[in-house]
């Protein structure tokens, strides 16, 4: 069985729809996944996925696409949502809330105008941006007269969609507690509250492990079995404080499993499955513990937006 068709099948839960975010993705893409799982996107949008590389995108058409149709509806659509997409893809959706992950595409002044036409009572923005746009996006919430003419529309619109608290900023880039403190005040939802905002329902039960434990990513410059000793002496020494909750990222063998299944503290889960339900049964008295690889922003970002204390482990694995 392929990669594509393992997470697929792993992410599939009919009560709600069928939504995944493609191998350990990227934030856009796992925030448009979870804003479908929460209802807030419509039922036409029924996942989102980053595939990179054209090779991903073939192992997906062939092996993937075809199991996901035959337990999905006709409503059923699949877009590319990559690092870098511009928002021309999420504009397409016609959703009630719309997601843009580009502050600069062109498409983004008409998705806000539509935002504050829309006739729905919830309907909203969410910037699931990074970097060097967070910090231009609080400047043209905060700004004065100084922003450039060209910029002053783009202002005008997102000012407006705070004011009535229908802007969400979703992203793992850190602000100066003041400027935090400002966009909060002018109305922008901000990171800790993105799930809420998206209108994410309480779980029905709760999760009790005290440690939930995300794996790291198989690499090829890795040595497995460096790798697998690494991690059976982090999860022993977490085990230590009562039940783990293990996130497999795939590669572990079977025999290693096995062995944690066995000991009844470790209760283990893969990823995308896990994920889903669960983010939100996270408690302030919960860790979670990231073992450092290539997407730590990501597990950060979402770990605060859960509301659970973050913690990066690191795992010194030779290299072959």
């Amino acid at each position: 069985m392929t990669k594509a068709r393992q997470v697929l099948q792993q992410a599939a839960r009919p009560a709600l729809g069928t939504a995944a975010a493609w191998a350990r993705t990227d934030f856009q893409a796992l925030c448009v996944a979870e804003a479908y799982n929460a209802g807030v996107l419509g039922r036409a949008v029924a996942l989102a996925i980053s595939a990179p590389t054209e090779q991903e995108r073939l192992e997906f058409a062939t092996e993937a696409w075809p199991h996901i149709r035959a337990q999905s509806s006709s409503e059923f659509r699949v877009g590319w949502i990559a690092e870098r997409t511009g928002a021309t893809w999420v504009h397409h959706q016609r959703a009630d809330r719309r997601v843009i992950t580009d502050l600069w595409d062109p498409h983004t002044q008409r998705i806000l105008a539509d935002a504050i036409n829309s006739p729905h009572p919830r309907g909203g923005v969410v910037l699931a941006i990074e970097g060097s746009s967070v910090l231009s996006f609080a400047d043209l919430i905060l700004g004065s007269s100084r922003l450039p003419t060209s910029h002053t529309t783009l202002a005008g619109r997102l000012r407006w969609l705070a004011e009535a608290q229908r802007l969400c900023l979703v992203s793992s880039t850190l602000l100066p507690n003041s400027t935090e403190k400002g966009l909060v005040d002018a109305g922008v939802r901000v990171e800790g509250h993105a799930f809420e905002w998206l209108g994410s329902l309480r779980p029905q039960n709760a999760c009790f492990e005290p440690n939930v434990l995300i794996a790291p990513e198989y690499r090829q410059d890795q040595n497995a079995e460096s790798l697998e000793n690494g991690m059976r002496e982090l999860v022993a020494n977490l085990a230590l404080e009562g039940p783990l909750r293990y996130i497999s990222a795939g590669w572990e063998s079977p025999e290693l499993i096995y062995e944690w299944q066995r000991s009844e503290v470790v209760n283990v889960s893969r990823g995308t499955q896990w994920l889903g339900p669960s983010l939100r049964a996270l408690r302030q008295n919960q860790t979670v513990n990231v073992v450092n690889d290539r997407n730590l922003a990501v597990w950060k970002a979402v770990t605060n937006a859960a509301g659970a204390e973050w913690i990066n482990h690191f795992v010194a694995v030779k290299p072959r």
